[in-house]
């Protein structure tokens, strides 16, 4: 009997049969899907990785909006805004916070505190007054920021980045910094590894982005 119909005793199972029949050949087919499978899952892998590990730092912002450059298309890529906009987000109804993050890839360059090789890293920064960082381990070791030229390091930033061991000295972008600490973020597919710092030391490192004051200096990422 066919399409579902139930097959009369004695009958026989021609699928089965077809199956079993030659097992050297079935061992090669099970295999031959089985790496199928296995290649779609490790691609899944990577994407999930790709996505995860790009939108780390993202996900640990503190806040409701983000405002960003008309043009930035992505993180990795410095494109700035002027700080004065976030005075005047703070005149629309429902804001009461506007905080400035600060970000740098290409000219903050890291060197290893124990071979003192030179590797570029993301350096992020913003106010430790206002924290916009939600990674636990920030937020409790935020109130060392405030002295000048301290700087948190990523434990999870590749190998070759060195160990940030509390009360290490190294440079950052040319200029003596100490760690203060250590958080957990890890790489990504843009930055080998993260250094935290204070919006104070920021300038300090990179005078260029304080502008002409305060209200004149650039800023990556608007916290609301």
């Amino acid at each position: 009997w066919l399409f579902g119909a139930r097959t009369a005793p004695g009958h026989v199972p021609l699928a089965w049969r077809n199956v079993i029949y030659d097992k050297k050949r079935l061992a090669r087919s099970a295999a031959g899907i089985s790496f199928a499978v296995l290649l779609m899952l490790i691609q899944l892998g990577f994407r999930n990785a790709f996505f995860d590990s790009s939108l780390a730092l993202l996900d640990s912002i503190n806040g409701d909006l983000m405002i960003v450059s008309a043009t930035k298309y992505r993180l990795g890529v410095t494109d700035t805004f002027p700080r004065r906009r976030l005075y005047q987000s703070l005149g629309v109804d429902g804001i009461e916070q506007a905080s400035p993050l600060h970000a740098e890839w290409t000219r903050s360059i890291w060197k290893n505190p124990q071979t003192r090789e030179s590797f570029a890293v993301q350096v992020v920064a913003f106010h430790p007054d206002q924290p916009v960082l939600g990674i636990p381990d920030i937020v409790q070791q935020v109130d060392a920021l405030k002295r000048a030229d301290t700087v948190l390091m990523d434990r999870r930033g590749r190998g070759f980045l060195g160990r940030g061991e509390a009360g290490v000295e190294t440079e950052l972008a040319g200029r003596r910094v100490t760690i203060a600490g250590t958080f957990a973020l890890g790489p990504d597919f843009v930055s080998d590894g993260t250094v935290v710092t204070s919006e104070r030391t920021f300038f300090n490192l990179f005078p260029d982005r304080l502008g002409s004051g305060l209200r004149g200096t650039e800023v990556e990422i608007g916290v609301l």
